[in-house]
């Protein structure tokens, strides 16, 4: 059931040292930017304390070789977070068994191999020449328009479990197909190149489109990690002359040409185990986000009763209040009772000093304010009590509902930031990322259906507030 942080309505987040201290604080942007620019600003106060002390389950990112002391730290970061989860009374009993069997899976020593690669480029003739020695997979082709959601995640999944990625190619490497080999080597795959067709260059050809190949991938692939092959050659033409002057012709199938690509392929396999702990580690940071969602989902049920409370208290208080100056010195405070008690549910055991959220109030009301976010919320929000024919004290109904609302936009993004991003406190908040989260936020709340259920609920509460 979902934590509700009670407050009395007009008196959470409104003690007189707050208001003086934040008025003392702000005054000169009250006039320098005017009164809903800072209503924006002090509506985020507090940021960057709340995101210091966040409790997220921190995701490794590796981009170095994995090794037994890569994966002992992943499986140590897995097994936190499952006995975290087990707190909150529910069944971990299915994660815990699956990181047993990652753990086993480290003694593996059959490599898996997957047949990647966009359309017509041999990748079934291959998967039959190869599957009598080798444990395959072959995806589905790459590169196509518009594919399901269903086959993408196939392939990312056939991707993830795979030790081995035969990347087959039919010439010259494309930017998609660099691309895919780029991410597939951030992704600790070992990735073999395999250029098939080779029998249809002519001699002087296939060097030249080789030395390409590799030109481009210097850096990315060892050198032997990029092989010409062809898969079924095309028949040749054979003339035999009789002794009598006939001529007998036919079409001659030749033997395929992956010589070496076996070679390769059990050179990888003799050499080390490290392609294999590329594919553990990339299961277990599977399984670290999937138990990071759930975790994410508890919290989120939490936090959300404590938004809504916050942005009804922000709306009624700047209904209510006849003076707008104090009235955006009430939505800041009730603000920042907000976030101390979302606080609670995320990081508890911890303190905030004001002088934190004066520092970077400043910060996020210049962002606010570049992302003309206060006025889009204004305009939208008039138009809609325009169009419905709302007269109720109509401004501060203007102000009340939007004082609300910007609340409710600041808890949500603040909600998926700090789900998302790792924070380093040297280095402050990420300025681009918080862009990007906060204008996802607005537009998914900017749905006219949204707008308008919010602002007749935001009316209906209202109309009980005595003036």
């Amino acid at each position: 059931m979902a934590t509700l942080i009670r407050r009395p309505l007009l008196v959470g987040g409104l003690g007189l040292g707050a208001i003086l201290w934040l008025w003392a604080n702000i005054q000169s942007s009250v006039s320098e930017w005017g009164e809903w620019v800072t209503l924006g600003a002090i509506a985020w106060g507090g940021i960057w304390w709340w995101r210091q002390n966040s409790a997220s389950i921190p995701v490794e990112t590796v981009t170095s070789p994995v090794n037994r002391e890569t994966l002992e730290r992943t499986f140590t970061q897995v097994e936190g977070a499952i006995s975290e989860l087990a707190t909150e009374d529910i069944d971990v009993s299915s994660w815990q068994n699956r990181l047993h069997e990652l753990r086993a899976e480290i003694n593996r020593q059959t490599l898996k191999i997957a047949i990647t690669g966009g359309k017509n480029v041999g990748k079934t003739s291959l998967f039959n020449l190869l599957s009598p020695d080798w444990q395959l997979v072959e995806t589905p082709a790459l590169f196509t328009p518009n594919p399901s959601e269903e086959i993408q995640s196939q392939i990312e999944e056939q991707h993830r479990n795979s030790d081995v990625i035969l990347l087959v190619i039919a010439g010259d490497l494309t930017d998609s197909e660099y691309q895919t080999l780029q991410q597939l080597k951030k992704n600790h795959h070992h990735v073999i190149l395999a250029l098939n067709k080779q029998d249809q260059y002519l001699p002087q050809e296939l060097p030249s489109i080789l030395q390409q190949i590799n030109s481009r991938i210097t850096g990315k692939l060892e050198k032997e990690d990029v092989v010409a092959i062809a898969a079924i050659p095309q028949p040749i033409k054979v003339r035999k002359h009789e002794p009598d002057g006939t001529v007998d012709e036919w079409m001659e199938h030749r033997a395929p040409q992956i010589e070496a690509l076996k070679t390769r392929l059990a050179q990888v396999a003799k050499a080390s185990n490290v392609p294999i702990l590329g594919t553990i580690q990339r299961q277990a940071e599977a399984l670290q986000r999937e138990i990071q969602a759930v975790w994410n989902q508890k919290r989120r049920d939490r936090a959300l009763p404590a938004i809504e409370q916050y942005q009804w208290i922000a709306a009624t208080t700047a209904f209510a209040n006849p003076i707008p100056s104090l009235d955006l010195l009430t939505t800041g405070a009730i603000t920042g009772q907000l976030i101390l008690d979302l606080a609670k549910i995320y990081q508890p055991n911890q303190s905030f000093t004001l002088q934190q959220g004066q520092n970077i109030a400043g910060i996020v009301g210049e962002l606010i304010v570049k992302l003309g976010l206060v006025e889009l919320s204004t305009q939208t929000i008039t138009h809609i009590l325009k169009t419905n024919a709302i007269t109720y004290t109509a401004g501060g109904l203007v102000q009340g509902i939007s004082a609300a609302y910007l609340t409710r936009i600041a808890g949500l993004s603040l909600i998926e930031y700090f789900q998302t991003q790792d924070f380093n406190p040297e280095q402050g908040l990420n300025l681009e990322k918080l862009t990007s989260i906060i204008k996802q936020v607005f537009q998914q709340n900017q749905r006219t259906a949204f707008v308008q259920s919010f602002v007749t609920s935001a009316v209906q509460k209202l109309k009980t507030v005595q003036v």
